[in-house]
């Protein structure tokens, strides 16, 4: 059987510093953390420039050299009760079964812990189907990672037909940036698969996260056109940061994209303090005030909920009260 063309676009992503900054033709930084850059995104942040918003998100720069902030800024080891499981909220539990990604997010604090090669917890695949199934008050599990919609097709259905047996779950969710990062991934298998998979829960969403207005392409659209097509509720989150999107125009025409494309916002994050990303923060006091003018432009049902993760593994707060 032939290998699929999103399992070819990893394998010949950039994969280091080097590669990346010959192909940009610039001089980058030799960093702590690892480079995973797909070709046909780094051919969108080649055209774009240094200054764009796809450059910033994706190609290493010094500041991430800085030793401010934490490397697990949100206490998920504080509520990993097994390898593969956080289970921080009583109804619902990330599932993580993978710690690789299509890409490596330069403001993302999983960089820390990051893989591009192997997956990190097959050995401990049975212990934590065993946690979800002696758990009852689970209603919902989210796929998460890494980047779950990087397994194989195959793979996940080992996993989807492990959950099925699991009377009590009635929600399953994908969090991933590969539909965005990586469209050609949502192909025919993986949209048989989850046309499928819906029909055995109440709600079946996958969960794009998406930035900039810049990374939304026609074959972006493609992707979430077919997962809607599908029956899949499509939802997005995004992270606000400087520099990235911290501009009431470039947020209202990401929102105003997204709902055009039948996605609706979901999530808008407050950045971590993460190390290795600090350059990426704003004030609380900025963001607010960005959203309180979000709200004088979009309907309220296409705003998103700006959250802060709380230090310490509490969860997520509703930043506008805080």
């Amino acid at each position: 059987m032939p290998t699929p063309d999103w399992m070819n676009s990893i394998r010949q992503a950039f994969k280091s510093s080097r590669e990346l900054a010959s192909y940009l033709e610039v001089d980058l930084p030799k960093l702590d953390y690892p480079v995973l850059v797909p070709k046909a995104l780094a051919e969108k942040i080649k055209l774009r420039g240094p200054n764009s918003a796809l450059w910033k998100q994706f190609v290493p720069h010094e500041d991430e050299s800085l030793e401010q902030g934490m490397d697990d800024p949100i206490a998920d080891a504080a509520h990993s009760p097994t390898p593969m499981i956080v289970h921080r909220y009583k109804n619902r539990a990330l599932f993580l079964t993978t710690q690789r990604c299509p890409v490596i997010c330069r403001y993302c604090f999983r960089k820390n812990e990051l893989y591009t090669e192997h997956e990190a917890f097959g050995q401990q695949r049975d212990q934590a189907l065993n946690y979800l199934k002696d758990h009852t008050e689970i209603q919902e599990v989210i796929f998460s990672g890494g980047d779950p919609l990087i397994l194989s097709n195959s793979k996940l259905k080992s996993y989807l037909d492990e959950l099925e047996k699991i009377s009590h779950l009635k929600y399953l969710r994908f969090h991933s940036r590969t539909p965005v990062v990586l469209p050609e991934r949502v192909d025919k298998g993986l949209l048989e698969l989850l046309s499928q998979t819906k029909q055995k829960y109440l709600q079946t969403t996958v969960v794009i996260h998406c930035n900039h207005l810049d990374e939304l392409d026609p074959q972006v659209e493609m992707a979430c056109h077919d997962l809607i097509g599908h029956g899949i509720s499509v939802l997005s989150q995004s992270v606000l940061m400087k520099g990235i999107n911290d501009d009431i125009e470039e947020l209202t025409a990401l929102f105003e994209k997204l709902v055009a494309m039948g996605v609706r916002p979901y999530y808008l994050h407050h950045p971590d303090d993460a190390r290795g990303a600090q350059h990426f923060r704003l004030t609380l006091k900025e963001g607010q005030d960005l959203v309180t003018q979000l709200r004088q432009r979009l309907p309220g049902w296409a705003l998103p909920r700006y959250t802060l993760e709380q230090t310490g593994g509490v969860g997520k707060v509703d930043a506008m009260n805080l």
